[in-house]
């Protein structure tokens, strides 16, 4: 079980950290931090053995992510968090193929 000494999550609080608005400095807007934590997201690329295709679910951008080799009778069904105010497909991108190439 991760701990907050790992160093995967000291990593990447240390990212939170050094992104995070100084004392005193405007708050971001909700573009903005949409922006950034698309940026965080795309630090980390997806695996080029995974095919992504963009496509609309009920006039909803998205993305059908299937890894090489994949069982086409299965299906990951991901819908992230964010309170529709943040997040998307290019911020969770690599988790999601990691989580459909498990």
């Amino acid at each position: 079980m991760p701990t907050w000494s790992d160093p995967e999550i000291v990593a990447l609080r240390a990212v939170l950290a050094s992104v995070a608005p100084q004392p005193g400095a405007p708050v971001p807007t909700w573009p903005e931090r949409r922006l950034g934590i698309d940026a965080l997201g795309g630090m980390t690329p997806v695996s080029e053995s995974c095919k992504v295709e963009p496509l609309t679910l009920g006039g909803v951008a998205a993305e059908k992510l299937t890894p090489q080799g994949a069982d086409p009778t299965r299906t990951i069904f991901y819908l992230h968090g964010g309170g529709y105010c943040i997040g998307g497909c290019a911020s969770h991108r690599n988790m999601v193929a990691r989580m459909a190439t498990a």
